[in-house]
């Protein structure tokens, strides 16, 4: 439920507010309904794409893309798929840093072998007796 819709509908009358909170639940199935599922924005925007590619065969696919991500009535999509791009783009470079991080780590377990390990006179602990 829309916690601000309930705050809005205090003090009015009961049976007004159960109204519009019916209507507003009915309004929102229908809404859900109708949206078709998207995996991710930039399904929506190949949609898109290919809704205006049907209108106006004139256009290429790039072109056709260009005009739907830069039209104004598509700025919220616009806003969105940059956000999932970024957040793919900063994983992506929180995994490899990571990665690096575990490759660092296991080089300088690797280099603490016995055999490399130096003794206080610099040669090999193996050596020094």
């Amino acid at each position: 439920m829309n916690a601000t819709l309930v705050k809005a509908l205090e003090g009015l009358p009961k049976k007004l507010q159960d109204h519009v909170l019916a209507r507003y639940e009915k309004a929102a199935a229908e809404q859900r309904a109708e949206a078709p599922a998207y995996e991710s924005v930039l399904e929506e925007l190949y949609a898109k794409r290919d809704e205006l590619l049907r209108s106006r065969p004139e256009f290429t696919e790039a072109q056709a893309f260009d005009k739907v991500y830069l039209d104004p009535a598509n700025r919220e999509l616009m806003m969105r798929e940059k956000e999932e791009r970024l957040a793919t783009i900063s994983g992506r470079a929180r995994r490899a840093r990571a990665a690096a991080a575990a490759r660092r780590a296991a080089r300088s377990r690797s280099r603490q072998s016995p055999l490399t390990t130096r003794s206080s006179r610099g040669w090999p602990a193996r050596f020094a007796k």
